[in-house]
């Protein structure tokens, strides 16, 4: 008997755009793992958060000079803290309670996207325009440096395995002769946090 192919794409489709969530231009987005705050990276260099129960803005941040290419919610994803990354180089990192950045780490290159460590607090993964992706390890003693005073891994020549940016730092100095003319444009972290996925340019 031949069943008749259910096509379930059909079901429950918006036919229509219901609501704008306007606040700038939004380049990048992510969700917390609750679902209940959404943030945005702007073309301005404005990061919003957003609160998805109410449609309204939690937060504005500013402090980027370029278009935001990443945003990402650090562990343990309640809000508090939030990467942002953009053109301009710089990897910013916000208490949002405070309504400011405590870390600031900058490139001496625009900076394509970041991900933040789904399990371990202030590690943040940064894509750039001509590097393996970066692997940081970022608190509130940091305060705002170079890339090259900051400890961090290139993920592709890390020696040791294990959960990204717990072993095998590197100072900026000696990891920064490490360069690949493949930009890495998009990039995933998986859930357990041992498994880095990857996207460049040359397909």
């Amino acid at each position: 008997m031949n069943r008749s192919v259910l096509n379930s794409y059909e079901d429950g489709v918006p036919e229509r755009v219901e609501e704008f969530l306007e606040d700038g231009a939004a380049r990048c987005m992510a969700i917390n793992r609750h679902g209940n705050l959404l943030v945005t990276g702007c073309s301005s260099g404005m990061v919003v958060l957003w609160d998805t129960d109410t449609r309204s803005v939690a937060i504005r941040l500013g402090g980027h000079t370029d278009a935001v290419s990443g945003v990402a919610f650090g562990a343990p994803q309640n809000g508090s803290v939030i990467a942002s990354c953009a053109m301009d180089g710089a990897l910013r990192v916000w208490d949002t309670v405070a309504g400011a950045a405590f870390a600031v780490v900058r490139f001496d290159q625009p900076l394509l996207g970041c991900m933040a460590h789904p399990k371990l607090s202030g590690v943040f993964v940064v894509s750039t325009n001509a590097r393996p992706a970066c692997v940081l390890r970022v608190d509130a003693s940091i305060g705002e440096r170079h890339i090259s005073d900051v400890p961090h891994e290139y993920a592709e020549t890390a020696q040791e395995r294990g959960p990204l940016g717990v072993a095998g730092c590197e100072s900026g100095a000696a990891a920064a002769d490490r360069t690949t003319a493949v930009a890495r444009f998009a990039m995933q972290i998986s859930y357990d946090g041992e498994l880095l996925l990857r996207g460049s340019a040359n397909g």
